[in-house]
């Protein structure tokens, strides 16, 4: 299922029910995943996630992609939800990631698992920053 507005762009357009219903559906057959968009956690099951819950809100759930990835944990072709109320976000989010993927996706390397907020160091390859670190 193509959308024939774009060659660039295969994720299906649309803004109906079924055009929802459409694009899950290729979400789950591209990927094997079928993403429950219900929320039926328990408040109990989000000890840890988050504090001081008091319910939730809907915010509309998007898809961009495809994202090229070769990385140490991850390497392929990925579909990335992303919850929004920004107009534009995700189609301009799947320009950038096909422009990637059209430049031969993204190397990643993961170095260590912290949180930090730090100035950033750019470098001309990755090899050269696995060396800084």
């Amino acid at each position: 299922m193509a959308n024939k507005k774009s060659k660039y762009y295969i994720i299906p357009n649309g803004y109906t029910s079924d055009d929802t219903n459409n694009r899950l559906k290729w979400l789950k057959d591209k990927t094997g995943i079928d993403l429950d968009t219900n929320l039926e956690n328990l408040p109990e099951d989000l000890k840890g996630i988050i504090e001081n819950h008091i319910g939730y809100m809907k915010i509309p759930m998007a898809l961009a992609g495809p994202l090229q990835v070769d990385g140490g944990y991850a390497q392929g072709e990925y579909y990335v939800p992303l919850c929004t109320l920004e107009g534009t976000l995700a189609i301009s989010m799947t320009r950038g990631m096909v422009a990637t993927k059209r430049c031969g996706g993204i190397r990643v390397n993961h170095i260590k698992q912290e949180l930090s907020r730090a100035p950033v160091f750019i470098f001309d390859d990755l090899n050269k920053a696995d060396q800084f670190s």
